[in-house]
């Protein structure tokens, strides 16, 4: 099964450029290009650990409260993603959504799990999901199970009420992830207590300047791509995931970065949080790498994973960005979790504790840039 996956994301993304990951700094995903469409997204990947230990440790804080805007962060995303993507949905081009509905599947099959099943009825959508990211190691999964399955699917069926629950969790000890995406009166009447999330008119805007800023430039410090370290052995594809000194990393549009910090920065705590383990990620991180120059592994490293031109310098330390991927809500965010990643990973590598407190960000007709200092 696993070889027939990683098949099928090579002939069906990778060969035809559906997915881009041979620039550096660069990651480009068009999912709409199986339709003719041309529609480039940037990508990134991140560590799987930051958001299981984000969710887990809201969770244990805010309990009820705090999964209510989880869930609401991940069903802006999921509802934001199928509207740049621009999703067939069921009242404007039914028979392109139910061909399309296998194909998009599939593909999150290959980068965010092992196995996902499902059974589509009348008013409700049932996914049965091995090894799925994030919630199959924590038993929670607000952000990309229940919350980002839900925003897809109301985009999908153009009804803002679906919600959705997540009755069974491998990481809570099931053979499988499973979620029930409806209409909430749907899903109440199934047993459940759905949490409720009408209010996403702040993330429908169009972003114009998306496009131009997110194209593929020629980066001055940048060297490898993503699939240069893959072929080289630095890096591990296994089944659509990337895997380095075993730790797994997944891939995301780039709006999603942009609205769990827009959210999460409303509650001091609760940025407080993300700080935290986005740092004591990246130091705990140093210690897999071993000793070696910070400022080189972060240059190599992080443009390979879509982060854009990195350069860093020390004394005091600065890291300069440029061409990082840009979403309109750049100005209401201060980075904290790239922040607290290179900061942990340098007071990691040093033994001297830095903390990447500032940041400016820059928009010009080169693109977005932005220094942390």
């Amino acid at each position: 099964m696993k070889d027939m996956l990683v098949s099928w994301y090579i002939r069906k993304i990778l060969l035809p450029k559906i997915e881009e990951i041979d620039h550096p700094g660069f990651i480009i995903e068009n999912l709409a290009k199986a339709r003719l469409l041309d529609i480039s997204l940037r990508q990134i990947f991140l560590p799987e650990k930051i958001l299981i230990k984000l969710e887990k440790n809201i969770i244990d804080k805010f309990g009820d409260a705090g999964a209510s805007i989880l869930y609401s962060i991940g069903k802006k995303f999921g509802y934001y993603y199928s509207f740049i993507s621009n999703f067939p949905n069921v009242t404007n081009d039914k028979k392109s959504f139910l061909s399309y509905l296998d194909y998009t599947i599939k593909y999150i099959e290959t980068t965010y799990a092992s196995e996902i099943k499902y059974n589509l009825n009348k008013d409700s959508i049932t996914f049965r999901m091995k090894d799925y990211i994030i919630c199959s190691k924590n038993g929670i999964g607000y952000l990309f199970s229940s919350g980002g399955i839900a925003g897809i699917w109301a985009y999908v069926t153009q009804d803002i009420k679906v919600e959705a629950v997540q009755p069974k969790c491998q990481g809570r000890g099931d053979v499988v992830c499973e979620v029930i995406a409806a209409p909430y009166e749907t899903i109440k009447k199934m047993g459940y207590q759905p949490i409720k999330c009408l209010n996403i008119s702040d993330v429908l805007k169009k972003d114009e300047l998306y496009a131009d800023m997110n194209k593929i430039k020629s980066p001055s410090w940048a060297k490898k791509s993503l699939k240069m370290l893959i072929d080289s052995g630095f890096l591990e594809y296994k089944h659509g995931q990337i895997i380095y000194q075993d730790e797994r990393f997944f891939e995301f549009e780039i709006n999603f970065m942009y609205i769990i910090e827009k959210e999460l920065q409303k509650s001091k705590a609760m940025n407080d949080i993300l700080w935290k383990v986005s740092f004591d990620w990246g130091k705990e991180f140093s210690n897999r790498i071993g000793k070696q120059d910070p400022s080189k592994f972060i240059m190599d490293f992080f443009p390979s994973l879509g982060f854009g031109d990195i350069f860093i310098q020390r004394s005091p330390w600065k890291v300069m960005i440029n061409y990082f991927p840009f979403a309109k809500s750049y100005v209401d965010i201060n980075f904290v979790m790239l922040r607290g990643i290179f900061s942990g990973i340098i007071t990691g590598l040093t033994g001297n504790i830095v903390k990447l407190e500032n940041v400016k960000k820059n928009i010009s007709d080169k693109g977005f840039s932005l220094i942390f200092y």
